[in-house]
């Protein structure tokens, strides 16, 4: 404290220290910011007591008791802190419903009238991330939506409004998707003695799923008539739910040109160009989708080939035609033509026209050009032969040294020899001779000379000499 004088004269006196007297129950106050709570562990009274002598003079440094709280099981009361400031506090919590009463008492002293706390049920507030959940259809859902708010250890009831769009496990929550629609999930908690019941929805909305089909490589298909190959068109999804769910259909956009069966496989009917359309219908879980893919059919190419590019017969043999190695089929027009109608005659089906006479002639098998084919052609050569023109004059022979031309040949003598003249005519290389076998026989068939000859031209005369075994028979 300051004693002033005058302006410039001061005087500081001693510091004085003030003591608090007694507690004075009617100047000391206990008092509570809340008198309802909830049982749910959280909600929290603030108790707060003053402490002051007869004058109102703050008292600090009191030890401070708040009684009651085990009247409650669940209920508690925390310890009670000194301000420094004449007030002290202390927080209360419940776990259970119920009501209290509670008291604060310091130096022995009560302060201030009892409060009464009255504890209650909580009301979760049960929510969901997303309240209108809108997703795609599929069999392996993986956004099932845990509920927000719901108390440790409380059990749960989920159920779902239209079961034909969406399943849920009861206790789990988690959600089995069925086709497209609306449905709500909603879990339901059951009270006890700490909370009230709660109830909790999320709105879900599920689309159809494309099934994202493809046809295929998604490439052309591009075929040739009669190719000996079987084509086919295949339905791929995307989506592996439709892999199992659906079923394709196949279809042509002209089956004047190819049709399809209900597995994908081509059938050609005519050379032309068209689309090949695959599609799914729509259902419950997915929307109709369609695909197409060109198919090129082209016509067809026959190589006309034959084994034996050079066929040899006689005018004596019966003449087959050469077929050739691929079978040419009924729907080709073929014309068979001979570049030499006097050797072999031939119709444009492919007859033989009469016999055949020596010479060469090719045989050409042609495949004209229709609504099936493109034209191509094959050939082959074929060579006739005939018997060899072969002229035998008078045969003499000298029998005991006299010449004859009939009768028996008796020869006697070594120079007693048979001679037989001869002629090939060679003018026609396909009755060419190559070599004339000159036979000497007895009467018996044995054959006693034999001579071949291979200087052809001209006239000819063979000598057969006689040996010793000749003798005793019987010649011709």
């Amino acid at each position: 404290m300051t004693v002033h004088l005058d302006e410039e004269n001061s005087l500081q006196a001693e510091p004085v220290t003030a003591i608090a007297g007694a507690i004075d129950d009617t100047r000391s106050t206990f008092s509570s910011d809340r008198t309802i709570l909830g049982s749910n562990g959280m909600d929290a009274a603030n108790l707060t007591v003053t402490l002051a002598d007869q004058y109102s003079n703050p008292i600090s440094g009191k030890v401070v008791t708040i009684n009651g709280a085990e009247a409650l099981s669940g209920f508690t009361s925390g310890a009670v802190t000194d301000n420094g400031n004449n007030s002290y506090q202390s927080q209360a919590t419940s776990m259970a419903k119920g009501h209290v009463t509670l008291t604060a008492e310091a130096d022995g002293i009560s302060i201030g009238a009892g409060i009464t706390i009255v504890v209650g049920a909580v009301t979760p507030e049960l929510r969901f991330a997303n309240a209108n959940q809108q997703v795609v259809f599929t069999r392996n859902f993986t956004e099932s939506q845990p509920v927000e708010g719901l108390p440790d250890g409380m059990s749960q009831q989920w159920s779902s409004t239209d079961e034909g769009v969406a399943v849920v496990d009861g206790t789990t929550g988690i959600v089995t998707l069925l086709k497209s629609g609306e449905t709500t999930i909603s879990v339901y908690m059951p009270g006890n003695a700490q909370y009230n019941p709660a109830l909790g929805s999320y709105r879900l909305t599920v689309a159809k799923a494309d099934p994202l089909l493809s046809a295929g490589d998604s490439n052309p298909i591009n075929a040739d008539w009669s190719d000996g190959k079987t084509h086919s068109v295949a339905a791929r999804f995307g989506n592996p739910d439709a892999q199992t769910m659906l079923v394709a259909q196949y279809g042509s956009n002209d089956t004047g040109v190819v049709t399809v069966n209900s597995e994908g496989i081509l059938t050609a009917v005519r050379p032309c160009n068209t689309l090949i359309t695959v599609r799914t219908q729509e259902t419950e879980q997915f929307r109709p989708s369609e695909v197409s893919v060109a198919y090129i059919l082209d016509k067809g190419t026959l190589s006309i080939r034959f084994v034996t590019a050079e066929v040899s017969t006689t005018d004596e043999e019966d003449f087959t035609l050469q077929a050739p190695e691929q079978s040419v089929p009924s729907d080709a027009d073929i014309l068979w033509q001979s570049s030499n109608s006097g050797v072999i005659n031939i119709s444009e089906a492919g007859v033989v026209q009469g016999a055949v006479s020596k010479g060469q002639t090719r045989l050409t098998l042609s495949v004209l050009a229709n609504d099936f084919y493109h034209a191509s052609t094959g050939y082959h050569d074929v060579l006739v032969f005939s018997r060899p023109l072969l002229s035998v004059g008078t045969v003499s022979y000298i029998s005991r040294g006299s010449i004859s031309t009939s009768g028996a040949w008796l020869p006697l003598f070594t120079d007693d020899n048979m001679s037989v003249p001869w002629s090939v005519d060679n003018a026609n290389e396909f009755s060419t001779t190559r070599s004339v076998e000159i036979s000497l026989k007895d009467a018996s068939g044995s054959v006693l000379a034999q001579q071949t000859e291979t200087s052809l031209t001209g006239p000819q005369t063979t000598t057969i000499t006689p040996t010793a075994g000749f003798w005793a028979k019987r010649r011709r």
